[in-house]
């Protein structure tokens, strides 16, 4: 069995590596679309460009919300589908090059007083999927309230 590694370069953006140039071609070709219009703009009358956007690149680069429709492919071309999700590392060593008082969005957002701010999205979001899945998750529900407290 062939094997296809994923690397996940950031939140947006993945690398795939392993794959064989037909699978990179097919991915390439099933996730490439015309620009509507495109064939009036002076790069594709003058044969410069196709007039399309491709979101999977012949190297292999995508993105990452595209992974529930390339996995099924790379399944169908019989790859082993590895994971290499280095990104909670990388991410770690790059937070050590910030300044020390560099604050994140969200501690911005809590600092400003907003009554709207990420911890609805991350957290909630957590703590309502857990509340529906009967999963117990007390640190998110005990940092979520802490943080949520209005002074």
């Amino acid at each position: 069995m062939k094997k296809a590694t994923i690397i996940v370069k950031d939140e947006v953006n993945i690398k795939i590596e392993g794959l064989e140039l037909s699978t990179r071609r097919k991915l390439t070709g099933k996730f490439k679309y015309e620009i509507p219009g495109a064939r009036y703009m002076p790069a594709v009358r003058l044969g410069r460009w196709d007039g399309k956007v491709a979101f999977f690149q012949l190297g292999g680069s995508s993105y990452v919300n595209l992974l529930p429709e390339i996995i099924p492919v790379l399944i169908e071309e019989n790859y082993e589908v590895e994971l290499d999700d280095n990104i909670v590392t990388r991410s770690l060593n790059k937070a050590t090059e910030f300044p020390y008082d560099t604050m994140t969005s969200l501690q911005r957002d809590i600092a400003k007083g907003k009554e709207k701010n990420e911890l609805d999205i991350f957290a909630e979001s957590i703590i309502k999927a857990a509340t529906k899945y009967g999963v117990s998750v007390p640190n998110i529900q005990r940092v979520y309230k802490e943080l949520n407290k209005k002074e």
